[in-house]
């Protein structure tokens, strides 16, 4: 009988659980979220975008308009999304490249793949 109870409290708290993840995940991620995806991105590849805090300053567009210099774009309002979209694509095919090293402490200047967080683009 009190088995049957618990059963039942974690099939409902589940159920309630998993539904807030649900819906959690179908929204769009906050301007915050972005922003940190890109400087963690920008971080993986060598710019410094400053402290990693999801507030688009000045070191992040400064190092973001290095990044898309060093790839031949202009940076501008209508080449913002271009950059942002050429930035994961490279931290994306680096991270699925990152087991082809024969050292992999040189595939990222942080360290390892095992260091780094995983982020869902």
């Amino acid at each position: 009988m009190i088995i049957q109870r618990w059963i039942a409290v974690v099939l409902l708290v589940g159920g309630l659980t998993g539904s807030l993840l649900a819906d959690a995940a179908a929204q769009p991620p906050r301007p915050e979220v972005a922003i940190i995806a890109v400087q963690v991105s920008l971080q993986m590849l060598g710019y410094d975008p400053g402290p990693i805090d999801g507030l688009g300053g000045r070191r992040t567009v400064t190092a973001l308009a290095a990044y898309a210099q060093d790839r031949g774009i202009a940076l501008n309002q209508a080449t913002v999304n271009l950059a942002v979209a050429l930035l994961r694509s490279e931290v994306r095919e680096k991270l699925l490249n990152a087991g082809d090293t024969k050292d992999p402490g040189t595939a990222f200047p942080q360290g390892n793949l095992q260091m780094l967080p995983v982020y869902r683009w």
